[in-house]
């Protein structure tokens, strides 16, 4: 087989594989946004006709919270499916791991394409990277990102809660009023706890399973206070809130606290992105710079030590800069 020819392969196979990342990317980042101006995705969805089971069984994934395995359970698809759910996506599985495949390959071929006479295992490690690496890393930022904006949420609807309370409303009508006035992330999950317990799931494992669904401290606070509140008695919307107040005063401070650590992430973003830098910059200027060591056996672990070495320092400087809500 002619070079020319093995290039155009590599072109096309680069071709199609961008293909499939951009509709991953659709699919992640936009998708779930676009839509009838609803106030929430589960709105949304009852909206447009969809039987209210069965849009409860498509934004609900089973609840593990912490049981079972450990060790390695994202590589788990029943894992893998609950990190999608906690990121506020309606994908599957098994698109998801198509799109890490393309972006796999994509990154290897173009690795091929791109960097003169690579050695033969950096191609499948880079396309491992990319392929293994980004698409978790972009779910759990998601993740993150989604239980933030929870969390931010969460004193809003205990105020709204606590209003319906004190108008004569019982619980489930203030929870109900919740799912229906609130954006999301917190109308849908507020709306699935409405769902399960029409169709007959107890109030309390309604609300456990929100707990495991959405690994959110402040939400947490809330359901042990709810199932403290239902086995000794008093003044709920009293309670509620005080546990408002409480966590509007928390997050506050911690958002006093990020804004004096602005600087310090700043400086740890640009001392992490520094090296990768340099390597690329002399990698492309200089090409032949590393060409009397590409083929030395001991550069795979020098090179495995060195970034061990530059991973560490990076994780250690953003634990010195980012506090945990």
């Amino acid at each position: 087989m002619s070079e020319t020819l093995v290039q155009y392969l590599i072109y096309l196979g680069i071709f199609l594989c961008v293909i499939m990342i951009v509709e991953g990317i659709y699919y992640l980042a936009f998708a779930s946004r676009f839509g009838d101006k609803a106030v929430n995705r589960r709105l949304q969805l009852l909206k447009q006709g969809g039987d209210s089971r069965e849009v409860l069984e498509n934004l609900r994934r089973a609840p593990t919270g912490g049981e079972g395995g450990g060790g390695f359970r994202i590589f788990k698809i029943a894992d893998l499916s609950e990190l999608i759910a906690q990121a506020g996506l309606v994908l599957s599985p098994g698109r998801v791991i198509g799109i890490m495949v393309a972006m796999g390959i994509a990154a290897a071929l173009l690795f091929l394409a791109l960097v003169p006479g690579p050695p033969k295992w950096a191609a499948p490690v880079v396309g491992l990277l990319v392929g293994g690496g980004l698409p978790i890393a972009f779910l759990r930022f998601l993740r993150t990102q989604r239980i933030k904006k929870l969390s931010a949420q969460l004193p809003d609807a205990l105020d709204l809660m606590v209003r319906s309370l004190r108008a004569g409303h019982p619980m489930n009508a203030a929870l109900s009023l919740v799912a229906r006035e609130m954006p999301d992330p917190i109308g849908s999950e507020v709306g699935i706890v409405v769902d399960e317990m029409t169709y007959g799931l107890g109030f309390r494992e309604a609300l456990e399973n929100l707990r495991a669904r959405v690994p959110a401290p402040d939400l947490h606070y809330f359901v042990v206070t709810i199932n403290i509140q239902s086995g000794t008695g008093g003044n709920l919307a009293e309670v509620l809130e005080n546990l408002s107040n409480v966590i509007r005063a928390r997050y506050q401070m911690f958002a006093k606290i990020r804004a004096l650590s602005a600087e310090g992430r700043i400086s740890a973003t640009i001392l992490s992105v520094i090296p990768f830098l340099v390597l690329a910059a002399v990698w492309v200027t200089t090409p032949n710079y590393y060409a009397s060591v590409i083929d030395d056996p001991a550069l795979p672990v020098i090179a495995a030590i060195a970034m061990g070495l530059l991973l560490t320092a990076i994780g250690v400087m953003w634990k010195m800069v980012n506090f945990k809500f």
